[in-house]
């Protein structure tokens, strides 16, 4: 398991289809500040390099605030589904409003969850969007002068 304040990235292969997962569970914690969100989410976005095909959000029931969404641009919700460990109920309004940014795409993980039905959630998503990653802009340019800066990829 990651350290709380680093951003992980594992790679592999799954049902002959290669899969890159890069884990921060720090972007939702309650005690990290703006600035840190914005390190941890250019850092994710230089681990993704060219960019994400597909963003999966893991959220507990609570674990979401209505600050947290606004940080979010309406392109990424494009990419994103929202996996949860139980079904939403109309009692989690940022969750339903979240879901509902996704497209509703939401995936209920459970104990009879299979590998193959959330790959083919994620290939509807690629899909859905012709291929295309989702480019970040400004965190790309940013990683670019540091990297030229400190002459590191």
């Amino acid at each position: 398991e990651a350290r709380p304040d680093v951003a992980e990235r594992v790679g592999g292969r799954l049902k002959n289809r290669h899969v890159m997962v890069i884990n921060s569970p720090q972007l939702l914690q309650t005690n990290v500040s703006d600035h840190q969100i914005t390190q941890t989410v250019r850092e994710c976005v230089n681990l993704s390099d060219p960019g994400p095909h597909v963003i999966v959000l893991l959220l507990k029931h609570d674990q979401c605030s209505t600050e947290d969404q606004e940080h979010v641009e309406k392109r990424v919700f494009q990419h994103t589904m929202v996996i949860s460990t139980q079904e939403p109920t109309e009692t989690d309004d940022i969750l339903q409003k979240i879901i509902q940014k996704c497209a509703n795409r939401h995936f209920r993980l459970q104990r009879s969850s299979s590998p193959d039905d959330l790959l083919q959630a994620f290939e509807d998503i690629v899909q859905m969007n012709d291929g295309c990653h989702l480019v970040c802009t400004k965190a790309s340019l940013y990683f670019t002068k540091e990297q030229q800066a400190t002459g590191k990829r």
